[in-house]
């Protein structure tokens, strides 16, 4: 009964998700599992399934959605889209929750109001962190440090195999 109920709650959360993208291209998808066979197998496999949706960006104005189980992602491929992104979307998604056992309530996993409120605080006005609190936050910092490097260098490296002229002269170098 409870696995009927979150399948049809499921369902429509996902459709009205897809009416909203419906002018973007989907590669083919499973049921349940939607795009997430994109990610299995060997390396170059996933490489190539990945430089797949990259020219499905690039010829449909930068954009492509991906739905991992029922969760939608959009891939984009425009400079300009993704800083506009990143400029007002400051939300966590909620992937991260599951590290609150390790890093507390820190800003790596803050929501976007605790964020703004902590950046505002540190820039108008000293403020005093107990042990804790101060924990939580280096804790956040180091995480978001390997967090985001682990991340560029892996879309350096799928960006230097798409890119074979580029490869060659970053070798050279």
């Amino acid at each position: 009964m409870i696995l009927c109920i979150y399948l049809a709650h499921w369902k429509v959360y996902e459709k009205r998700l897809d009416r909203a993208t419906a002018s973007l291209p989907v590669p083919p998808c499973l049921p349940v599992l939607g795009n997430a066979m994109i990610f299995l197998g060997d390396c170059e496999k996933v490489v190539k399934n990945l430089e797949d949706i990259a020219e499905i960006s690039y010829k449909n104005k930068g954009a492509v959605k991906l739905w991992l189980g029922p969760k939608l992602y959009v891939v984009i491929s425009n400079a300009e889209d993704a800083k506009t992104v990143l400029e007002n979307c400051l939300d966590k998604d909620r992937v991260y929750r599951f590290l609150r056992p390790w890093l507390g309530r820190g800003l790596f996993i803050a929501p976007c109001g605790k964020l703004r409120v902590v950046l505002d605080m540190l820039f108008d006005r000293e403020i005093q962190f107990t042990n804790d609190q101060l924990r939580e936050h280096l804790d956040s910092i180091t995480i978001a440090g390997n967090d985001t490097t682990a991340l560029v260098i892996a879309y350096t490296l799928v960006l230097l195999g798409m890119h074979q002229n580029v490869q060659n002269k970053v070798f050279k170098e």
